[in-house]
């Protein structure tokens, strides 16, 4: 379990790292946006895939990547990045409606408000 958290963390650093670089036009700047936030597709995958995890541990990950995965996603460009993550991870029964609402619950959106 650790070393998915330490994956986390360092998906989580280099978030703050995609933040605040600059880049030449948008859509070089969406493609590292949907780069970042593809990690952590990767990453649910991942930790759904290990048998060497419990169900429990399993689920405190996942959950922890979708609050990183909401709290990255702050405009609309970030929310439809998101939101084909969020269809890919539920096609592949790995998301339920709880851990959709949290995601919609922790979206950091709300500061453009």
């Amino acid at each position: 379990m650790k070393r998915y958290l330490n994956r986390l963390n360092q998906i989580s650093k280099e978030w703050r790292t995609f933040t605040d670089s600059s880049f030449s036009d948008e859509s070089e700047e969406r493609k590292a946006n949907e780069t970042e936030k593809n990690k952590i597709k990767d990453l649910i995958f991942d930790i759904k895939k290990d048998q060497n995890l419990k169900e429990i541990e399993k689920d405190e990950l996942v959950e922890k990547s979708i609050l990183h995965l909401a709290q990255s996603s702050g405009c609309v460009e970030d929310l439809e990045i998101s939101e084909k993550i969020l269809d890919i991870l539920e096609k592949e029964s790995i998301l339920n409606q709880k851990l959709v609402d949290l995601f919609y619950e922790n979206t950091a959106s709300g500061r453009w408000d």
